[in-house]
């Protein structure tokens, strides 16, 4: 886990400087309790606490687990961007993987559950930038006034394209259609084996963060390619330590 502590060390840690927790391991503890099916910060504070003592192997936790509460405040004030941000510094060599021709979708999804009915009622959106051919998210922009193109536009700057095409889908303007199977290989996963529409994480930056944490896990989960179906996986991992960190370990070598 080394290698997510230094990717997480460089998230801006909003919080006062007598926090209790480290940012760093409050991150990884996130990340990993979503790659197994957390899908609320309660779960990530229980997740933490039923393998404290497989975190201990790598973090310090000194002042064990974090609750729901602050796992709740953290994401509420975590600049999406920069936590996005992170994960596209330890998939740096997937630029390598990328040839000519390959297409990239630059499609937005909406986070049905996230809507908050204090506020406008129009539904929040993600905008993330696909690899269609390696089936991994690049980066991801939270639209977060409803600006889909304008996201879209960020996106596309935080990624290199030379010698790709790059298409448009969900947006809401003018978009370009092509045969991608963006539905299955992302989209149908974040509905299934995540539940993001049934997600109740409304509160300021706390539905961009979390829908990232999602965004990325897919990427991890693609990097096995043994037998068995990408929600077993996710199964197997809360199941198994040792697969857990077959995984996370596989990600760091990447």
């Amino acid at each position: 886990m080394n290698t997510f502590l230094a990717a997480f060390d460089n998230v801006p840690d909003p919080r006062a400087d007598n926090a209790r927790h480290g940012l760093c391991e409050l991150l990884v503890v996130a990340f990993v309790a979503v790659f197994c099916g957390a899908t609320s910060c309660a779960e990530m504070a229980d997740f933490g606490r039923a393998k404290e003592q497989v975190f201990r192997g790598s973090l310090r936790l000194k002042h064990a687990i974090p609750s729901h509460d602050t796992f709740s405040t953290v994401f509420r004030m975590i600049d999406p961007k920069a936590l996005d941000a992170v994960f596209g510094r330890v998939l740096i060599g997937i630029a390598a993987w990328l040839g000519d021709g390959d297409v990239i979708a630059i499609d937005g999804k909406a986070l049905r559950g996230a809507r908050d009915k204090g506020h406008s009622a129009r539904t929040r959106m993600m905008v993330s930038a696909y690899a269609a051919q390696l089936r991994l998210t690049l980066a991801t922009v939270a639209a977060d006034h409803g600006g889909e193109l304008e996201a879209a536009i960020e996106v596309l700057g935080l990624i290199a394209l030379k010698g790709m095409d790059a298409c448009f889908r969900g947006l809401h303007g003018p978009t370009v259609r092509a045969p991608w199977g963006i539905e299955n290989a992302m989209h149908q996963q974040l509905y299934v084996s995540f539940r993001e529409d049934a997600a109740r994480n409304r509160k300021d930056n706390g539905p961009a963060d979390i829908a990232i944490l999602r965004r990325r896990v897919l990427n991890l989960a693609r990097r096995d390619n043994s037998k068995g179906s990408f929600s077993i996986k996710l199964k197997w991992a809360g199941w198994s330590d040792a697969f857990l960190l077959s995984l996370l370990r596989r990600l760091a070598d990447t």
